[in-house]
């Protein structure tokens, strides 16, 4: 962290460190990874969520840092393209083809 002039005040001027940024792009590829992979039509379900709060839990834990907005692009790029690959079976119309759909309280027939 350091100090950055703004305006007539001094404000504090942070960003997410190496280290936490490769733990957090672990922590959502291992989320897609169990999307991708589920065993039945709840699990997948579960895992939907499971990713939701991640990536929930990360913007919370790091809403104070004021440059993080330069950050979570970055690590969004690559991790967008994990998902593009990784999750073809979800289709554009938001249903999964397992069984839920997108807001996982409807059954899908299938």
């Amino acid at each position: 962290m350091k100090v950055c002039p703004k305006g007539k005040k001094y404000v504090v001027c942070s960003h997410m460190s190496d280290k936490a940024v490769k733990q957090a792009k672990e922590k959502i590829s291992t989320a897609i990874r169990a999307i991708q992979n589920p065993a039945d039509d709840r699990a997948q379900y579960t895992a939907i969520q499971q990713y939701n709060s991640v990536a929930a839990g990360l913007h919370n834990y790091y809403r104070l840092a004021t440059h993080i907005s330069v950050d979570f692009p970055k690590l969004a790029y690559g991790l967008k393209l994990q998902m593009v690959n990784r999750l073809r079976e979800l289709t554009s119309k938001g249903k999964l083809e397992r069984g839920f759909s997108r807001n996982g309280m409807q059954r899908v027939n299938s």
